[in-house]
């Protein structure tokens, strides 16, 4: 009977301490998120993108593309 209390107590610390440790690595995530850079994207109308043709060689049957690499 004394050997279950102690395996028990056991059990439930050794639980508490592996469920408290992901705590701490959340609080050090939220701190490295804050001090990143600003973003580059850059969002623009439908009307202002410059259409190419994918594959020039094949004419009127090339379908649209944009070029997204800058």
């Amino acid at each position: 009977m004394i050997k279950a209390k102690i395996f028990f107590t056991l059990l439930i610390a050794s639980s508490m301490t592996a469920c408290s440790e992901p705590q701490e690595a959340a609080k050090s995530e939220s701190i490295q998120t804050e001090t990143q850079v600003e973003s580059t994207n850059e969002v623009v109308l439908a009307a202002d993108i410059e259409w190419e043709k994918l594959n020039p060689a094949r004419g009127d049957q090339s379908p649209p593309s944009r070029n997204n690499l800058g």
